[in-house]
């Protein structure tokens, strides 16, 4: 009996131990999974912010506004102010319509115009070599041993009853060339005589119509024989 109940005793206490240890499994099990939850909850609230932080962190961005359109008004201001470029006369006697060469609209662009500056030029410009020989008022023509002297006399004075305001010897070269080069043989004719009359016989009437009796026939007889004597003295300078 007593062997028996030592067993008995000892069986109790080793199923009173086996319980007290399935207690504390059983306390220790709801605190790790609280553990385990609060890690996973940790985690999980970690990955949100990682996901939320893109938003929270953008970069800063400069919004440049659009360069406003000049109004309208301020266009036509300063196309106002621009000056149209336009041919000026640039000779004597009638001047001719000065003509833009080209204009700026309101929209800022060039617009070419049609240029009449061939007009402006030659007779249409009021430039005008007078042909001799030259009428007298009452319509008779002048006698040929005079026309020289009006040559003369149109190279140092001009002539504005003939619409030659400026003397030929003020002439600039442009006058006689480019679109202007038609007055070019009729000047140099002017030219030859007058300069012979002034600076080679040093504007002496009586020498003048000895050396060229010539004179006497007309301009055109003149000028030649000038022109011959010119070459002879050529080539005399050659010989000397």
């Amino acid at each position: 009996m007593g062997h028996v109940k030592g067993v008995v005793d000892t069986n109790i206490s080793d199923l009173r131990d086996q319980m007290v240890h399935v207690s504390l499994v059983s306390t220790k099990a709801p605190l790790s999974r609280t553990t385990n939850m609060h890690h996973t909850n940790s985690a999980n609230l970690n990955l949100s912010n990682l996901k939320e932080a893109p938003s929270q962190t953008k970069g800063l961005t400069i919004k440049i506004p659009p360069l406003a359109a000049p109004s309208t008004s301020t266009t036509s201001r300063r196309c106002n102010t621009v000056a149209t470029a336009a041919i000026t006369h640039p000779y004597p006697g009638r001047a001719c319509n000065s003509t833009p060469i080209s204009m700026i609209s309101n929209d800022g662009q060039m617009t070419p115009l049609t240029s009449r500056l061939a007009t402006c030029t030659g007779r249409a410009a009021g430039l005008v070599i007078p042909d001799v020989p030259v009428r007298n008022p009452n319509g008779s023509r002048r006698l040929k041993s005079e026309l020289w002297w009006d040559i003369v006399k149109h190279w140092t004075e001009g002539d504005p009853a003939l619409s030659l305001h400026t003397p030929l010897r003020d002439w600039p070269p442009e006058w006689t060339q480019h679109n202007n080069r038609l007055f070019a043989v009729k000047y140099h004719q002017r030219s030859l005589v007058a300069l012979e009359f002034l600076n080679t016989y040093w504007s002496d009437k009586a020498r003048f119509l000895a050396a060229y009796p010539e004179a006497a026939k007309g301009h055109t007889a003149l000028f030649n024989m000038i022109n011959l004597a010119r070459q002879a003295w050529g080539e005399h300078e050659v010989q000397a």
